[in-house]
């Protein structure tokens, strides 16, 4: 049951935020029915802040001290790391857009952090060409086309967002001390699955005490100056409802021509999510008794890929040329299928980051919280088992 437990907590916790962004998006499959480049737009402008908030919460957690162990001492340390999203993320343009049109010449819409009132979200009309404009165009070159030429096939609303601009994930950390006041760090979650969801983590971090090699500051007993890099995997898989075409699937027109062939899709509806996240810091700390206050300054990197896997339904109407076109029946649909594993992007965050914090230490608990300013600034707060070494620590 030990063994089990910080993968369990971990688990309970990605699953409690995968919960709210499910919740918030559960129509944004609805999304794909403008077709694959539409598709594209309106899922990077909805998921790509949480990328960049996920990708950002992987490089949190890794310390809370500048001190790396003494041999063989080591710590367990859990924290909950949170990115808040700035407000440009809340939003984004619904610009570029070619078969989708909004209503009202809406010009944005929420991103999954954004605003959740779902009657504010835009509403976006599914336009096509009207195949009987195109029809008497063709068939009575020159005279006036009594057919309006766009027409909308059909609409639906915007997923709004979850109307909070918090997220982020938890870290389990378990650190031992080694040779020369080196420290190596692990952190590793199982492949666990839970209905439609299913994770799997793992990260290796490492602190050195670089006090130690610079003459007269190697003497100062209160500060520690060390060095880190960390690196994290994160993988995951969220099933969805599967996507319903605007038109049923073998339907017949009203002549009795079956105007849909097509099979369902056969490949499951799923979204899947992989992340690699690295850091380097140099961190300075001082030890005040049981009080450590500690600041880490260096540079990070976060890439986090999202691909929409399966075919999805979209609806065409039958053009002029078509077998069984009639001009009689403009509303005459066909459901067609995308490609497999239609949509894939991308949200990457880097730059220079600087983290404040403090940490307290009752016998060998420890509390501690930190704030870190970046692209998506961070707020952190753990707690752990330490014991800072089996042999002397001898800075």
């Amino acid at each position: 049951m030990k063994k089990q437990f910080l993968p369990k907590l971990v688990l309970g916790t990605l699953l409690f935020c995968a919960s709210q962004i499910t919740n918030a998006q559960s129509d944004a499959s609805n999304l794909m029915k403008g077709g694959v480049a539409d598709a594209n737009i309106l899922l990077n402008g909805y998921f790509s802040p949480v990328l960049k908030s996920f990708g950002s919460s992987l490089n949190n957690g890794w310390y809370n001290t500048a001190r790396p162990h003494g041999t063989l001492g080591f710590d367990i340390t859990i924290c909950a790391n949170l990115a808040i999203t700035p407000t440009a993320d809340l939003t984004f343009p619904l610009s570029g857009l070619t078969i989708l049109k909004p209503q009202g010449n809406a010009i944005s819409g929420p991103t999954v952090f954004g605003s959740n009132n779902e009657s504010a979200a835009p509403i976006l009309d599914i336009n096509t060409t009207n195949p009987a404009w195109v029809y008497y165009n063709q068939n009575n070159p020159g005279s006036p086309n009594p057919f309006s030429r766009d027409t909308t096939m059909a609409s639906f609303r915007m997923p709004a967002g979850m109307g909070i601009n918090i997220f982020g994930s938890p870290s389990a950390n378990i650190a031992l001390g080694i040779y020369k006041n080196t420290e190596i760090i692990i952190r590793y979650v199982p492949k666990i699955k839970q209905e439609s969801f299913e994770i799997g983590l793992w990260g290796f971090g490492i602190k050195h005490d670089i006090k130690q090699w610079i003459p007269v500051i190697k003497e100062q007993k209160i500060w520690d100056i060390a060095g880190f890099f960390g690196y994290t995997q994160f993988n995951s898989t969220l099933g969805l409802d599967e996507l319903q075409p605007d038109a049923p699937y073998g339907s017949t027109s009203p002549n009795g021509n079956i105007i849909n062939n097509n099979s369902k899709p056969t490949s499951t509806q799923q979204i899947s999510i992989n992340s690699t996240a690295w850091n380097a810091q140099l961190l300075v700390s001082a030890k005040l008794l049981f009080f450590t206050p500690y600041a880490g300054f260096g540079y990070q990197r976060a890439t986090t890929d999202l691909t929409v896997e399966g075919q999805y339904p979209f609806t065409t109407f039958i053009m002029p040329g078509e077998a069984d076109f009639d001009p009689n029946i403009p509303t005459k649909k066909r459901v067609n299928l995308t490609e497999k594993d239609p949509v894939k992007i991308t949200g990457t965050i880097s730059g220079f980051r600087a983290t404040f914090g403090a940490r307290i230490k009752l016998a060998i608990l420890t509390f501690h919280a930190d704030y870190t300013f970046a692209e998506y600034n961070m707020l952190t707060a753990g707690v752990g088992l330490n014991l800072q070494s089996m042999i002397p620590f001898k800075p």
